[in-house]
């Protein structure tokens, strides 16, 4: 029995894997199983795009920002803070509108044209050039440069306006520089120059409501907070820096001078009448003011009662001290402006006080005492005239004396004065020196020792007091 030859390369079954298809040569084969591989690998890429692309429409908004959700173009909601899932895009879009304060600083666009950094010193000398430095012409056609910033915040209750009018925070920005360059220029033209130089009296309500209608006729969904003047560089032109820092150390030079001069003028009254001086001066004004209105009567009323607390050293009572001074108020604030109800309030505090002053009664009780120079010079001078009343009373009784003895014994009387005239002129010391052997009595009439001491005690009582006031 004949063998069939047996095949060295068998074909295995269709279904065996890596089984080559009927009718392919090696190459073909070789390039049918790179194909398959290919696909599968291809496959497992599309399944992970696939995921990713289902991932894409995962998004975290954080605390600053809404999340605006868009399906096909047509709003469909809002995401708040933290994660949230949607579909991807191009089905759904999400834009984030912020929530948070923004700030925009604008320091260009009325500011002079200093590329080199310079110093303001520097540039004094440069004339203004309108085609690189900008600035703001105020209402009386002065130039001032003005630096600022801008806050502003998006109001969540306007989001569809705020991303169909606007969109981005961009052009938000170019918005509202816009519009409160805007509002500024209008605002400084309504303004003086010595308002914004000096006091920096910047209408900024005026400058943030004109902005705000800007804004809203726009329908941005926006709203200005605040507009901050940086008032850190002074805004007047370079050109003038100098004399205007001239015209403001005179400006505090005359603060300086003028509170010396009340330091001084406090200093002064409180030394010549203590705490008291304010009420004193206010008396003395108020009898100034009557006497200049013509009140004689009120006049005379105010130096009697002026007059009496010098002498006994205290102020009137409190009451009376209020309408001296409503008195003097009324009068001066008549003397200044010259109305009709001016001068009606004048005549009833004239009117007032003249009847309170005419029901003083003169056992009544005074106040606070006054002190400093004025007690001190009174005091002294009460001092004095005792003494010059007691040594008025002593000449007195010894010259009453001195005409008794000489009704009697007229010779006596003189001798007596002869003689003590005599030792008076000629001391031992004399009597020593012209050699007299004569002796003669020496001794002083007690009358005359006691003159004598009192001159010496009055020698220093001046110079004690002169010496008090010299210490004050």
């Amino acid at each position: 029995m004949t063998q069939a030859p047996t095949d060295p390369n068998p074909t295995p079954p269709p279904d065996t894997p890596g089984a080559s298809e009927p009718g392919l040569d090696a190459a073909q084969q070789s390039l049918s199983d790179a194909l398959r591989v290919s696909f599968g690998v291809l496959k497992v890429l599309m399944i992970v795009l696939f995921v990713v692309y289902l991932g894409s429409g995962v998004i975290r908004v954080d605390e600053q920002n809404t999340a605006v959700r868009y399906r096909f173009g047509e709003e469909i909601g809002t995401y708040g803070p933290g994660w949230h899932f949607g579909l991807p895009f191009p089905i759904e879009q999400v834009v984030m509108v912020p929530r948070n304060t923004q700030t925009l600083r604008v320091d260009k666009s009325f500011w002079y044209d200093n590329p080199e950094d310079l110093e303001p010193a520097q540039l004094a000398f440069q004339p203004l050039n309108p085609l690189n430095d900008s600035f703001l012409i105020t209402g009386d056609t002065n130039v001032i440069h003005v630096q600022f910033e801008v806050t502003y915040v998006i109001e969540q209750g306007d989001v569809n306006q705020y991303l169909r009018n606007v969109g981005s925070l961009e052009r938000a920005n170019e918005l509202v520089q816009t519009a409160v360059e805007r509002g500024m220029i209008h605002a400084i033209a309504s303004s003086q120059i010595d308002d914004i130089v000096s006091s920096s009296d910047y209408p900024v309500n005026e400058i943030v409501q004109r902005t705000k209608d800007v804004l809203t006729k726009l329908d941005t969904g926006i709203t200005i907070q605040q507009v901050l003047i940086d008032n850190k560089n002074q805004s007047m032109p370079n050109q003038v820096r100098e004399a205007y820092l001239g015209v403001t150390q005179a400006q505090a030079d005359k603060v300086r001078i003028i509170q010396e001069a009340r330091q001084t003028y406090d200093q002064t009254l409180g030394a010549a009448a203590g705490g008291a001086h304010g009420e004193l001066l206010t008396m003395i004004r108020a009898y100034e003011a009557a006497l200049g209105s013509g009140e004689d009567e009120l006049a005379h009323a105010l130096r009697t009662e002026l007059d009496r607390s010098i002498r006994d050293l205290l102020l009137p009572e409190l009451a009376l001290l209020e309408q001296i001074s409503a008195y003097r108020n009324a009068v001066t604030q008549a003397t200044q402006s010259d109305d009709d109800q001016s001068k009606a309030a004048a005549r009833a505090a004239t009117d007032a006080l003249a009847k309170s002053l005419a029901e003083l009664d003169g056992d009544r009780a005074l106040t606070r005492p006054i002190a400093g120079e004025i007690a001190a010079a009174i005091s002294l001078a009460k001092a004095r005239r005792s003494e010059i009343s007691s040594r008025a009373e002593r000449e007195y009784k010894r010259y009453a004396s001195a005409l008794d003895a000489y009704n009697k014994t007229p010779l006596v009387l003189a001798n007596d004065r002869l003689q003590a005239t005599r030792e008076r002129v000629m001391n031992r010391d004399t009597l020593k020196f012209l050699g007299l052997s004569t002796r003669i009595n020496t001794t002083f009439d007690p009358v005359d020792v006691d003159d004598i001491n009192n001159v010496e005690a009055d020698r220093r009582r001046e110079e004690a007091a002169e010496q008090a006031r010299e210490e004050r």
